[in-house]
């Protein structure tokens, strides 16, 4: 239900400031913003000294515990430095995994059903990857008619904010009046779609890539 789940990412945002406090990486947050920077690196082995169950949770539930321990973060930025984290995007601070990964380090050839909805570290060689392209975020939209705006997001499947959305964007308001796109106040992201293949110095024996 939404209650519960409002309370356990409430216990996980306290979870991730106990840990920031604890381990250390508030200077890391000190550092991101005075660089101004948007990722910050967490280490599962700090993350397993501090805590091994919230550590497995983590890797294994991934989609509960990532957008908690980044709107702990956005929160924690905002108290060093309330102007940067206003910033245009800037307020999209994400959280980069580091460490070691321990069953969850696999190749190419050991990606499994398993591993569904986990944290896995995929050791490979790149052998085909896309151009860079925009991914639309939030798009905003005008309406020479009431002369309001209208903004809507957008998620797919690799989104851990919430259910699918439709990909096209929207023609007229809730009222009817048709809209124009303004694609310079709408919100993109860097997406690159790349091709892994499994080095031959760790296939198996007698077996290719």
């Amino acid at each position: 239900t939404a209650p519960s789940t409002m309370a356990a990412a409430d216990a996980h945002k306290r979870s991730f400031i106990d840990f920031v406090e604890t381990m250390g990486y508030t200077n890391a947050i000190h550092n991101l913003v005075s660089a101004e920077h948007s990722r910050l690196m967490l280490s599962l082995d700090d993350l397993r000294s501090f805590d091994s169950e919230i550590t497995n949770n983590f890797i294994r539930r991934p989609a509960e515990y990532i957008p908690a321990f980044e709107e702990a973060l956005r929160e924690m930025v905002s108290n060093f430095d309330p102007s940067y984290a206003k910033q245009g995007t800037a307020n999209k601070f994400k959280i980069g995994v580091t460490g070691s990964f321990g069953s969850h380090h696999v190749s190419p050839r050991g990606l499994s059903s398993t591993f569904l909805n986990n944290i896995v570290y995929v050791e490979g060689i790149v052998t085909k990857c896309t151009l860079v392209r925009p991914k639309v975020m939030k798009s905003a939209h005008w309406c020479p008619t009431t002369k309001k705006f209208t903004f809507k997001e957008y998620r797919d499947h690799t989104s851990l904010a919430g259910a699918m959305t439709g990909s096209a964007y929207p023609q007229k308001d809730s009222e009817g009046h048709n809209l124009e796109t303004e694609f310079g106040m709408s919100e993109y992201m860097d997406h690159q779609i790349i091709t892994i293949q499994e080095m031959p110095e760790k296939a198996p024996p007698a077996q290719l890539p």
